[in-house]
């Protein structure tokens, strides 16, 4: 683009004439690799020139070729062409050379001509590189950046393994919704057009502020990887604007202040309840293994029958994930509870298939759960595990482990932030514990300190008392669950 942009300045200062320029941008095409067209392309040209004199350029390792000439005869696969600056004819199209643009000798727009070749490429030209700052936009240029054609599925390959299919829907509805954004915005920055429009449509739609923020999220992303979707397009990079990080910000403390709406956490009554009312045996292992490993649907329809093992000896089951949201950053074991007998009937019937759960989908899950309680969700399966080992005595440490949450704050968003964490209750009990051995040192004077003209003076160093340390340590072997079902992997986590 540099190079075709010092061709046509040149241009405007009458340093170089038309037919330059236009050699020069086909000299680019050639040098970054354009997309050619085919030879039933060119033959399909030429049979259109109705016998007048015609131009072609050709891609040679010294660079591009050139030369003028007449139709001579037709062929079944080529015609018969007389070059005046050749003694002799010649046939087009060869199969060994590589053809640029094919125009006619009296077509004055011959760059038109060459547009055309552009449109009638049988390859997709390759995605832009280019970056773009999302301050030096306008609205109305990324609107005709979006009217492009775009790449047809299936997209990249890589592409598709990093992000998931709802990701690339989101991205798709996010691109018609830009398109379809109000004029009055065109000539605003987008960094400022897409905020308003949030807002506004946030009022009409009564949304949340957590879906605002998700959608601001989403649509920085998308402008990350335009490229992806339409070759042509830059990458827009939002994230290191002022005026959009500020506008995050904001929208994730908006987020942060208003009370979530999260699913009811299954209680273990109401699993056993949907387990004794589902007839079908992937059903009722798929909802089993759930419960045990506090594992998201999606992830647990996608385990293969070696994902799976039953150590008799042991009494306990390893479930190893290998595919899913949860192991997108790496393959992972839990330990649970040996399964029930009709579970582990059905698991072995499905030695042979390559996957466990084929007929079970999400939706499936979410009917069985809502035929014990309609508030049930998918995830309530995930909270109420999680809770439950929580107020049972595991540690958030431990939690992690099954869970695989980045972070602790991630964790306590499926403890009710903190409500349902029986690590939590721990700590009050010992607050409540140091807040009585305070009062009795008080009462006995104990722990009283001197005072004296210069200030209170250092108080005297007192007995350590007999108090057990606290069992909440992360790490210490006491993290594990009363429950004798509890067991420890091979690196000493929790499961």
């Amino acid at each position: 683009y540099a190079q075709i942009t010092e061709t046509f300045k040149l241009y405007s200062e009458g340093e170089l004439r038309t037919e330059y320029v236009e050699d020069r941008i086909l000299e680019t095409l050639g040098d970054t690799f354009f997309s050619l067209p085919t030879n039933k392309q060119i033959l399909e040209r030429l049979d259109a020139m109705n016998g007048e004199m015609f131009n072609i350029r050709w891609w040679t390792k010294e660079g591009i070729k050139k030369w003028s000439g007449k139709l001579i005869k037709r062929h079944p696969t080529h015609w018969t062409v007389q070059c005046p600056d050749l003694n002799h004819t010649v046939a087009l199209p060869q199969k060994d050379y590589c053809y640029l643009t094919i125009e006619n000798t009296d077509e004055q727009t011959s760059l038109s001509m060459t547009h055309q070749d552009v449109l009638s490429l049988n390859v997709r030209p390759p995605s832009s590189t280019a970056k773009v700052e999302g301050d030096s936009i306008t609205l109305r240029t990324l609107k005709n950046i979006i009217s492009q054609p775009r790449q047809s599925q299936p997209y990249d390959a890589y592409f598709s393994r990093a992000t998931a299919p709802s990701t690339r829907r989101q991205h798709i509805q996010l691109l018609n919704k830009i398109a379809d954004m109000p004029n009055g915005y065109d000539n605003h920055k987008i960094t400022e057009a897409i905020p308003q429009h949030m807002m506004q449509q946030k009022l009409q739609r009564k949304w949340k502020a957590s879906t605002c923020l998700t959608k601001l999220a989403a649509i920085q992303g998308l402008m990350k990887v335009l490229p992806f979707y339409i070759p042509t397009a830059p990458s827009i990079l939002l994230g290191s604007s002022p005026r959009w990080r500020t506008t995050l910000r904001g929208a994730s403390i908006s987020a942060n202040e208003e009370p979530p709406h999260q699913s009811k956490p299954l209680s273990s009554l109401d699993l056993q309840a949907t387990l004794a009312a589902t007839q079908c045996p992937a059903m009722h292992a798929c909802l089993e293994l759930a419960w045990l490993t506090a594992g998201r649907i999606g992830d647990i329809i996608q385990l293969t029958p070696q994902c799976v093992t039953i150590d008799e000896k042991e009494k306990i089951t390893m479930v190893k994930f290998l595919k899913g949201k949860t192991a997108r950053m790496g393959a992972y074991s839990v330990a649970v509870p040996q399964v029930t007998a009709k579970t582990a009937q059905f698991l072995q019937s499905k030695r042979q298939q390559p996957y466990l759960f084929p007929t079970v989908t999400q939706t499936g899950v979410k009917e069985s759960l809502r035929n014990t309680c309609i508030l049930y969700e998918c995830r309530s399966i995930r909270r109420g595990r999680l809770q439950e080992l929580s107020l049972g005595g595991m540690s958030d440490q431990g939690l992690l482990h099954i869970s695989r949450h980045s972070t602790i704050s991630s964790l306590r968003r499926y403890l009710d932030f903190g409500l349902a964490s029986g690590e939590n209750v721990h700590r009050a009990h010992l607050a409540a514990k140091a807040t009585i051995e305070a009062a009795r040192k008080l009462q006995t004077n104990e722990h009283l300190p001197t005072s004296s003209p210069m200030g209170p003076t250092t108080a005297p160093q007192e007995k350590r008392s007999n108090v057990p340390s606290p069992s909440w340590d992360h790490g210490s072997e006491s993290d594990s669950l009363s429950d004798p079902s509890t067991c420890d992997d091979a690196d000493g986590n929790e499961s």
